[in-house]
């Protein structure tokens, strides 16, 4: 799609033809882009589906005696997933940020 304003520069097209242009190339990304979207969105609806009957499934077998919960056993497993989760966000997070900006100082 970038053949289309490479071309329209090359006719020597400015001002509302131009833009036209660029708009019309980002409709099509954006098109692209819904397929994806609506992707994630049905992944995050089965992971939140799969969660709920988890967390149900759960709650009857404390509910009902089978399962006697230990928090401190819990909170231990929860840093350990979380922990190294949040340290590899924070790293993406930095390094987008240095990418957009150019660099530390």
């Amino acid at each position: 799609m970038s053949l289309l304003l490479d071309g329209l520069r090359a006719i020597g097209a400015e001002g509302n033809l131009f833009i036209a242009g660029v708009l019309v190339v980002a409709g099509f990304y954006l098109l692209r882009g819904k397929r994806y979207a609506g992707t994630a969105a049905a992944a995050a609806g089965t992971a939140t589906g799969y969660t709920l009957a988890l967390l149900v499934a759960l709650a009857v077998s404390i509910g009902l005696g089978w399962i006697e919960p230990n928090p401190g056993l819990i909170a231990d497993g929860i840093d350990a997933v979380a922990g190294p989760v949040a340290e590899l966000l924070a790293t993406a997070f930095e390094m987008a940020i240095e990418s957009v900006v150019g660099g530390s100082s």
